[in-house]
This record gives C-alpha cells, sequence and structure tokens, in this order.
C-alpha cells in the first residue's frame, strides 16, 4: 500500500501499530475506546489533524464508507482516509446517493468540508447535503494529471437550529463519471482549513516533488540514450556490434537458448488446406520448444517455387494471425510469389489460454528472461518450419512485423542470420521517447535494455543488410524521432550501405496507411526479388474464411505453456544457490550489486525542512537527497533520553506524522522515511514507473534501498552513535528493507516484518512490485538476503503466505533463531528493538 498526502487502508490500525480504537462517529472518541490487543491504542489520524486545525471547535467527522446506499466501497486509489472511500454509479447517473443520520453538534454555524478524488479531464463532482440542504458540488476536473488525486475541498455553510437533535447527512452523485468521496467534516471554527494539514506535512517543494518520478527516470533514459557512442569508423563500429549483441543476448534471456546445431524437433503438423486465388492457406502447427504448441499459417503460392520467404510476427492483436491487417498483407506477398508464414504468438488468438499471459514477462525476469525471447524463438522456429517446404528458397528470407510485430522483427532480425531483409514498421522509437508517453504499453516492450544501448543502435547491428524503417508519424504509442533513423544511417554509411537503410514515414498515427504498405511491398520486391512494383489495391481482398485460418477447431491441444517455462528456470536456477555451508556474505553482496546495478553514491544531501507540531510532538522534517534529481523527505521526534533506541519506520499505508507519532510513544526516538514514488513523490501510474525502470536495468528495488541507506546515513548524521533500528513493515517494505540492511548494514538492529518467504513467490501468491528484478535468481534468495543481513541483530516476521520453511526448509532451520512466524505483537516487537 501507498500513502501519499492522507491515508490508506487500515489507517487506523496500522497508525497505532495494530491497536483498533473502536470507531465512533464524531470526534473526540468517548475515553471508553479499546484497543484489539494488549497494545496501548493511539487517537485515531482524523482526530489529531482535526484537533490541530480546528481549535478545537464543535465538530462532525464523518467517513463515507459508513454511509448507507447503492455507491461501492473501494480501496484501490491511493490516500484515502479511514478504511476506503465511496464510488458512485458510472454512466453518468446523477441520481444516487449515500446518507448516514448522526447525532446532532450544538448548534450554530457550520462549515463544510468533503474530501474526494480530483481527475484530469474528468468530472468526478458530487455533492454534500445536510437535513435537505444541498451544498454546492466540489471535486472538479483539473487541469493536470500531477494534481489528481485526494483532496479537501470547503463546499458551504450550514446552520444547525436548537432544535435538531439528528442529522442526514449525503453526497450527491453530479458528475459524468464514477465519482469519489472519502470524508466530511463539519465545524463550527469557520477559519478551519484541513488542506492545511497536507500543506505543513510536506518537506519537499510540491512543484518538484509532484513530478520527480516522471523527470528523474525520463532524465535517466537521455543519459542513457546520450551515451550511447556513435562510431565515426568500421573498426570502431565492429567492437562495439560485438559489445552489444553479447548485452542484448544476456538482456532478453538469449544466453540460455541453444544454438542452431542445438534445436528441438519440430513436430510440423498439417491440418488442411484452403486453395485462394492464386495461392493456398496452409493450417499447420509446429513445437518452437518441446510441448510448446504453436498453431500457423503458410501462405503458399501456386507453382514449384522456389519462393522467397516471409516471416510474418503479429501485433498485439487479439486476432492475432486471422486479424485482417495480417491476412492482408499475407496474401498480397503470397499473389507476388513469396512464401509467407505467421502464427499465434502466445497470450494471442489460439495461445491465449491461462499460463500464457504476457504478464508472465515479470516471472521470466526473475530468470534473466523476457516475454520477447520467447517470441522471437517462436520466429526463428517459424523460419524453420518454412524451410521445411520444398517450395522455400533458403536464400531469400524477409521478416516484417508491425507494433509487437515490429519489436519481435527488431530482435529476431539480429538472432536469425538466415534473415536477409527486415522491415520493423510503427514501433521503433528510442526509449525515451517511449517513455515519454506515459502510456501502458504491453509488457513485451519493456526489456532491459536501456542503460546499454537504445533502438536505434539495436536497428544499425543489422547493417549492412538491407532495411525499411516503417514509422507513423503522428503514433502516439511509439514516436518515431530522427534519432533512431540517424544513428542506423551512419551505421550503414560506414558500410559503404547507406542506401540499404531505408525509412517509409507517412503523416498517420498507430496503423500501416496505403503509402506505407506500398513501401513495404516495394522494398520486398527491391530486395528479395518477386512482386509488382505498381500500387496495389490490398484492402480490396476479401478476408479469408476464419476457418481456413484457424488450426484446431476445438481449441489449443495439451501444450506447455509460458508458465511452465517459467516455472521451471526459476527452479533451475534457485537450485544452483549457495547452500547454509558453502554461502560466502561478500561473494552475494558483489554479486548482488552486479545484477541490481545498485547506484554507487556519494554523502547524500540534508536539507532542513522546518518542523511542526502534531499531538503536541514536536516533528522535524528533513529533506534527504540520496542521488540527483531525487528527494525524500524524514519525519523525525527525537526523544529526550540519549539512552533510547532511534527506530526508523518503513511503512507504506500511513500519514507519515501519524506513523511518527506512534512509535514515538513507544518511549523512542521515531524517524519515518518516505522513499521515492512515495508519500509527497507518489506518481500516478506508479506502476509503469516500475515498469520503466525495467528497461532502464535500475530496479526499483535497488533504487529504493538505495535511498533508505541514504536516509539511514543522514539520520546518523543527526543522532551520532545513538542506537539506531530498522521496523520495516509490509511486503514491498520488508523485501527494501531486507535489501538495504543486506548490503549496507546500515542499522545496528533490524525488524523485517512480513517479508515474503522466497521469489518463488512470484509464481501464485502476493508479491511485491519491487521484486520482479531481472535475474535476481541468479543472485541470491530471500535466505542469502538474511543471512548477510544478520552479521547484525536482525529479527525477521515471515509473510503469512509461505514463510521460509515452504521454498527452503535448511535455510530456515538454518536461520530458525531470527525467524518468527506468526507475527509477534508489537509490545514484543518493540521490546526487542528496546533490548540492550
Amino acid at each position: 500500500m501507498r500513502w501519499s498526502t492522507w491515508a490508506a487502508p487500515g489507517i487506523v490500525a496500522i497508525a497505532a501499530l495494530s491497536c483498533t480504537p473502536e470507531r465512533k462517529p464524531s470526534l473526540p472518541p468517548t475515553p471508553d475506546a479499546t484497543a484489539d490487543d494488549d497494545d496501548d491504542p493511539l487517537p485515531p489520524p482524523a482526530q489529531s489533524f482535526v484537533d490541530r486545525y480546528c481549535a478545537g471547535a464543535p465538530r462532525l467527522f464523518l467517513e463515507t464508507e459508513e454511509f448507507t446506499g447503492p455507491w461501492a466501497v473501494q480501496t484501490n486509489k491511493l490516500g484515502f482516509s479511514g478504511d476506503g472511500f465511496v464510488v458512485s454509479n458510472a454512466n453518468g447517473v446523477a441520481d444516487t446517493s449515500m446518507c448516514r443520520t448522526v447525532s446532532a453538534p450544538d448548534p450554530g454555524t457550520y462549515a463544510v468540508w468533503a474530501r474526494g478524488y480530483r481527475s484530469s479531464g474528468t468530472a468526478r463532482e458530487f455533492s454534500v447535503s445536510i437535513d435537505g440542504q444541498r451544498l454546492a458540488p466540489t471535486h472538479a476536473a483539473v487541469a493536470s494529471p500531477q494534481d489528481d488525486g485526494f483532496h479537501w475541498e470547503e463546499a458551504g455553510s450550514v446552520p444547525i437550529s436548537s432544535r435538531a437533535t439528528s442529522l442526514e447527512v449525503c453526497v450527491h452523485d453530479d458528475g459524468t463519471s464514477y465519482e469519489v468521496a472519502d470524508a466530511i467534516l463539519l465545524t463550527r471554527d469557520l477559519d478551519c482549513d484541513p488542506s492545511a494539514y497536507d500543506r505543513d506535512l510536506r518537506v519537499l517543494d510540491p512543484v518538484f516533488a509532484r513530478d520527480m518520478m516522471r523527470q528523474e527516470v525520463l532524465g535517466r533514459a537521455a543519459s542513457y540514450r546520450d551515451a550511447v557512442p556513435e562510431p565515426t569508423t568500421l573498426a570502431e563500429w565492429t567492437d562495439r556490434r560485438t559489445v552489444v549483441l553479447d548485452e542484448l543476448s544476456r538482456a532478453l534471456g538469449f544466453d540460455q537458448w541453444p544454438d542452431l546445431s542445438d534445436r528441438s524437433p519440430l513436430n510440423v503438423k498439417t491440418y488442411g488446406s484452403r486453395a485462394m486465388d492464386g495461392y493456398s492457406i496452409v493450417r499447420m502447427s509446429f513445437e518452437s520448444q518441446p510441448g510448446l504448441v504453436v498453431p500457423a499459417n503458410l501462405y503458399l503460392p501456386d507453382g514449384d517455387g522456389p519462393f522467397p520467404v516471409i516471416v510474418h510476427p503479429v501485433g498485439h492483436w487479439g486476432a492475432s494471425k486471422a486479424a485482417t491487417p495480417v491476412s492482408v498483407r499475407m496474401q498480397t506477398l503470397a499473389r507476388f510469389g513469396y512464401l509467407g508464414i505467421t502464427y499465434d504468438p502466445f497470450g494471442q488468438g489460439e495461445r491465449a489460454v491461462p499460463g500464457n499471459g504476457h504478464d508472465e514477462h515479470f516471472r521470466l525476469l526473475l530468470s534473466g528472461s523476457t516475454n520477447t525471447a520467447f517470441m522471437v524463438w517462436d520466429t526463428i522456429r517459424a523460419v524453420d518450419a518454412a524451410l521445411e517446404r520444398p517450395e522455400a528458397d533458403p536464400t531469400r528470407i524477409g521478416i516484417t512485423g508491425a507494433s509487437g510485430g515490429g519489436l519481435n522483427t527488431l530482435y529476431a532480425m539480429l538472432f536469425d542470420e538466415r534473415i536477409g531483409f527486415a522491415a520493423p514498421a510503427i514501433y521503433v522509437s528510442s526509449i525515451y521517447d517511449f517513455m515519454a508517453t506515459h502510456l501502458g504499453h504491453d509488457p513485451c516492450s519493456r526489456n532491459p535494455i536501456g542503460a546499454f544501448t537504445d533502438r536505434g543502435e539495436v536497428m544499425a547491428l543489422f547493417a549492412p543488410k538491407p532495411m525499411l524503417q516503417i514509422v507513423g508519424d503522428f503514433d502516439a504509442l511509439f514516436p518515431a524521432g530522427e534519432q533512431s533513423a540517424a544513428l542506423a544511417e551512419d551505421v550503414y554509411g560506414l558500410y559503404g550501405a547507406r542506401g540499404a537503410f531505408e525509412v517509409a514515414l507517412d503523416d498517420v498515427g498507430h496503423e500501416l496507411s496505403f503509402d506505407l504498405r506500398d513501401a513495404l511491398y516495394n522494398a520486398v520486391t527491391k530486395h528479395l526479388g518477386r512482386g509488382a512494383p505498381e500500387p496495389v489495391e490490398d484492402m480490396s481482398l476479401p478476408p479469408p474464411p476464419a476457418d481456413a485460418l484457424r488450426v484446431f477447431s476445438s481449441g489449443l491441444p495439451a501444450s506447455r505453456r509460458v508458465a511452465d517455462y517459467a516455472l521451471e528456470m526459476a527452479e533451475q536456477h534457485r537450485s544452483r544457490l549457495s547452500t547454509p555451508e558453502t554461502f560466502e556474505p561478500e561473494t552475494f553482496r558483489a554479486r548482488v550489486f552486479e545484477e541490481l546495478r545498485v547506484p554507487i553514491a556519494g554523502a547524500p544531501g540534508v536539507e532542513d525542512g522546518g518542523e511542526f507540531i502534531l499531538s503536541g510532538r514536536r516533528i522535524e522534517k528533513l529533506a534527504v537527497t540520496p542521488s540527483p534529481n531525487v528527494g525524500v523527505p524524514v519525519l523525525y521526534i527525537d526523544h529526550d533520553d540519549p539512552s533510547v533506541p532511534v527506530v526508523v519506520l518503513l511503512e507504506r499505508g500511513i500519514l507519515p506524522d501519524i506513523a511518527v507519532v506512534g512509535v514515538a510513544d513507544r518511549g523512542v526516538a521515531a524517524a519515518v522515511v518516505s522513499l521515492r514514488g512515495e508519500g509527497e513523490t507518489v506518481a500516478p501510474r506508479d506502476f509503469y514507473f516500475t515498469q520503466n525502470n525495467i528497461i532502464l536495468q535500475d530496479p526499483m528495488l535497488a533504487l529504493r534501498a538505495h535511498d533508505l541507506h541514504q536516509a539511514a546515513r543522514a539520520i546518523r548524521a543527526r543522532v551520532g552513535d545513538r542506537s539506531m533500528v530498522l521496523f520495516a513493515r509490509g511486503l514491498d517494505n520488508a523485501l527494501i528493507g531486507l535489501v538495504a540492511q543486506s548490503l549496507w548494514l546500515d542499522f545496528d538492529k533490524a525488524v523485517i516484518d512480513g517479508v515474503m518467504g522466497s521469489w518463488m513467490d512470484a509464481f501464485g501468491e502476493a508479491f511485491p512490485d519491487e521484486g520482479y528484478v531481472h535475474r535476481i535468481l541468479m543472485a541470491g534468495d530471500i535466505p542469502h538476503f538474511i543471512e548477510r543481513a544478520r552479521l547484525r541483530p536482525l529479527l525477521v516476521v515471515q509473510s503469512d503466505a509461505r514463510p521460509l520453511a515452504v521454498h527452503w526448509p535448511e535455510w530456515a532451520e538454518h536461520q530458525a533463531d531470527v525467524l518468527r512466524h506468526p507475527r509477534p505483537t508489537d509490545q514484543t516487537l518493540f521490546e526487542w528493538m528496546n533490548a540492550p
């Protein structure tokens, strides 16, 4: 979970470190509130901010999830108050309400504040009514996505008479989309401004913070792009080419693939053919790997051949090989005299079955592989299948695909030396331009190559073989800047083959226009020797009947899935990891630094951000700069007794000031650290930033662990030789805290509360986004990080899902003294932290 500028699921329980005060409809709560365990309860966060900002005046604070009505209670947007928020009907229905009847507060005029979610470009207005007095709508659309999120807005004021004994408080749907209401505040302090809470809580400059993640990620992408060398001689390029190909092979996972002389049997099967006008469509299948069945269509021209071969990997269309744009191009090329083959990539068409989803990419990463490796291997084996036909000419082989098929083309042309012509279409853009779209691209495009190359250079690796880059000038998904083509063209020039690289550009979006298709046909004719130079009205061709393209009428036969291979590869790498007897802490640490590309930075920058008072506590604000262009807020409460430890809390889902007060109330000094992408720097579409860092080979796990390391150094400078204890709670933060302590041993003690049992938990269990780290299982697993971290006193509370013993019984036995399952009480944890 993540907090932004308010709270998140379980705020009351977490703020009290698992104490759960009795819920009350008004504030403050009555003195008889009780806790669910033996810990002392803390005030709910709403009381803390109301006490501070509303000067103790009569007030009423209501959580909308306690209202009654047709709106749905949800928790999927970050930054809400209480236990959730409510969401109205969709489809523009503006006649539903959620209501609650409560005891009336003291009479007088009350300001009414509403907390809800604002979105850029989307009307999410809702209004509040008090006993039928309906106030003005709040939470209209905002201009920028950076302003998205939960906010307080003043709705107006209402009089409450001395005769009122109860009030009906309602929220009403006034917008044209899903309206999101979180909390309602009535206060007789007309100067009360709950939005000031957000402002006081801030440590970083708000303009910097709201755009930090985007700017920092794009800044690294730009720096990596600009670092790609521009060779001036063929000798320089030849050396560079060898390095980049080796790095590509490692990054994509081809270093784990068999070579040309060691391929499994194809087991080609045919299921019939359909005669068409000048060609036939053959329904067939082959096995790209043992048991991995690939349904395919072979477009076979009439006559004896030999025919040049065109392989057509398809993009991310649901109909896949049966999609009209694919069948049109295949028909046209077959009529020209080309033997063509296209197939369903895994997760699409006839292979859209459980276990073949494109999200397997993230599990494949753990073993150093990718979706791209599997798809490109399918393409290489499709070439093999086509060459089994006696009509095929093995000396003239081309490849073209659009969008995701362009991705496949870009890499298949490099790893299959038989391919002599390539035309990647509407795909090749610089990594920077790709990221700057801020769109949720398919995982297949998130290959870990950005630290050492860019896609323009990948195109250049095909030189001096002929290539046509096909570009939509207004393609919003894959904007193709000039740099990619310019670099490739320059490399072709080093070979004296500048004319072999061409670009077809049209003023269209993410599509192949008539002019782009015509350019493709002419390039195929020019370089593979068959075809008609005149423009072809290909879209006038009728699509083939569905039964001529579908290979399996009753569904994909029993076949292995990509998920099976991902699990098998993970198990193979896990089985090679060190045992308790062979583990070498420093060797392991060095390997983790290599595989995670852990940043190496100088001393952190630290600025005083001021202070504020909450619940009678003075909270100091520190702005830590762990690396350039990154800010990490830290809130700190000191203690009068210098002998007590400083507990550094790393926990998502709560307001940092409430958390730091909760920890300080345990009789310790306390600090809360908000890592990049959390709290003030929480970023819209954070998941895509996580994925973009995969492309840049800078996993978020390494970046956030480094943030914690640098924050620990800053806090250490503040507290001197006092004992410093890490308390990292929750699935994400437990993993980050474990990795940070394992690598740097910054803390005198560490409590890692809720860590997963193994990276193998990615296969079916709850798993943190940070956990998807390229090649991590080649470096180590959870027990290896624990073993290095226990060079300092350590307590590990294991996840309830699958504890360490499920995956690593020998390590669990070896580490039994530091492992805890089930979870101890907070009181027990703090006693351990405070012990000498």
